[in-house]
């Protein structure tokens, strides 16, 4: 069973527009000829084709239609003239439609463990400006129809009746499985599924803008570091192994993250030697390296809490899009190197505990951004999975509500995130409440006595702030008078 790859030009406009707008649910097999040069020896009547829709200009540029694979066919008839580079007429029968175009990027997005296994398939993910052309597929383990087919079917699975209806012969090949992938030791299942709006967005960034560099940014329990580690687990298909987690501190430095020098004992036991030695950053952009069929991630949790730039250094240049893949020399060991293009760093920043305003203008500008608001829809839906009861539910979030509006919408939801009873918001408030409140408010005192009686009136068995002042009053008192007791 042999394939080609069948790439229509700006010679085939018609032709494409006829795939391009068939309904795949009225689709039935059709016929169409073109001509084409070029048709090396091998490729015969009876061999199948993955039709590519390509482009109607000669610069390769953007076209009305999606560039990308949208069917599968046979050759039905092929007629050579003259030599290699004379027009040879071909007939095509579609036997297989998909509803939409797929090219590298869908594939990377939706199941990337099997793109590897085709990533040098004739034709997929190029953009090109050349006009019809044909190319046979050399199988072997990175043009394999199979994990192409199985992957085109995992994205529309409709494809299964197609071809079990016009050719049975090609449902074996959909049942590919990626040889070598991570052990189950080695994986962990994601929480966030395909519909996710922070997966949406994140994923459109990566695979059709190719981004690699994000910025989360919100307030202590809204969720940005939860979702940082999730969606850098998701994009590497739950293989712990591609991705890395490091937390920026006061200390923390270039010789922590990139590369520094170790101390090691020598042989004798008693002598001290020091070693330059690959850190965070760098042992897991070698992984990638050698792996550039996947993406890896790199998780920086608080990232302002260090110094970017100076834990970045040369970095800060080349983890930028345009310069991943140049090389360039190593502050301490003077090695060249360069950072992939299937590296994605992920970091989290709180902009109320250190401006982002802050941070050196040429790291940010290097970053795409998403904000992590305190969000009230979030919890409303966490109470009603949890079954709070109504009532409570709503005294829940407008306690929430009181705190972020004195607070300047700083307080996160995952802070409630647990609460179902009035004891589980009277143990929060005894165990970490009161000490949060009263520490972003400690230069308010008129704000912080409202805020604390708002709280009250919602939740009965907290004491206001005047009950809590008499409280300690009292407290005072006895002490003094124990202190004069005889």
């Amino acid at each position: 069973m042999q394939f080609v790859v069948v790439r229509l030009g700006k010679d085939s406009v018609q032709d494409i527009k006829r795939l391009d707008t068939t309904d795949t649910k009225s689709f039935q097999p059709f016929s169409f000829d073109f001509v084409c040069t070029q048709v090396e020896e091998g490729i015969a009547p009876s061999d199948y084709v993955v039709l590519w829709l390509g482009s109607d200009n000669n610069k390769g540029q953007a076209t009305d239609w999606k560039q990308g694979i949208r069917a599968v066919g046979q050759i039905e008839t092929l007629n050579r003239s003259g030599g290699f580079n004379d027009p040879s007429q071909i007939t095509i029968k579609v036997i297989a439609l998909l509803p939409e175009s797929l090219d590298q990027f869908d594939f990377l997005e939706r199941s990337a463990s099997h793109y590897k296994y085709f990533s040098k398939y004739p034709v997929v993910g190029v953009r090109s400006s050349r006009n019809n052309a044909i190319q046979k597929v050399n199988e072997d383990d990175r043009q394999r129809t199979a994990s192409l087919l199985t992957a085109v079917s995992i994205l529309f699975p409709g494809i299964k009746d197609q071809f079990a209806v016009n050719s049975p012969d090609l449902l074996q090949l959909l049942d590919f499985v990626p040889v070598g992938d991570a052990q189950p030791s080695k994986t962990k299942a994601t929480k966030i599924d395909d519909e996710d709006p922070i997966w949406t967005w994140f994923a459109a960034e990566v695979f059709k803008k190719h981004e690699r560099n994000f910025l989360f940014l919100g307030s202590p329990g809204t969720g940005k570091t939860w979702y940082a580690r999730e969606v850098a687990l998701k994009l590497a298909e739950g293989n712990a192994d591609r991705v890395a987690f490091v937390q920026f501190h006061p200390s923390f430095s270039y010789d922590d993250f990139v590369e520094g020098y170790t101390p090691r004992l020598q042989g004798t036991g008693t002598a001290i030697s020091y070693e330059i030695q690959a850190k965070h950053f760098l042992r897991i952009a070698d992984k990638a390296k050698s792996d550039g069929s996947n993406l890896y991630a790199i998780v920086i949790d608080e990232l302002t809490r260090g110094d970017p730039s100076r834990v970045f250094g040369e970095l800060l240049t080349y983890i930028e899009t345009d310069h991943r893949g140049e090389e360039f020399d190593l502050a301490y060991s003077g090695k060249p190197t360069f950072v992939p293009s299937n590296l994605v760093i992920l970091a989290t920043a709180n902009p109320h505990d250190r401006s982002v305003g802050d941070l050196d203008d040429a790291l940010v500008r290097r970053f795409s951004m998403k904000e992590f608001p305190p969000d009230k829809v979030l919890l409303k839906r966490r109470f009603d999975e949890n079954s709070v009861q109504p009532n409570m539910a709503q005294r829940l979030v407008h306690a929430f509500d009181l705190i972020n509006q004195q607070l300047g919408n700083t307080f996160g939801h995952a802070h409630f995130w647990n609460l179902r009873t009035e004891t589980d918001f009277r143990d929060l408030w005894d165990s970490r409440l009161r000490f949060l409140i009263g520490r972003s408010l400690q230069f308010d005192d008129a704000a912080l006595a409202s805020l604390h009686d708002e709280i009250a009136e919602v939740f009965p068995m907290i004491q206001t702030a005047e009950d809590t002042e008499a409280e300690q009053a009292e407290v005072v008192n006895e002490q003094a008078a124990a202190d004069e007791a005889p």
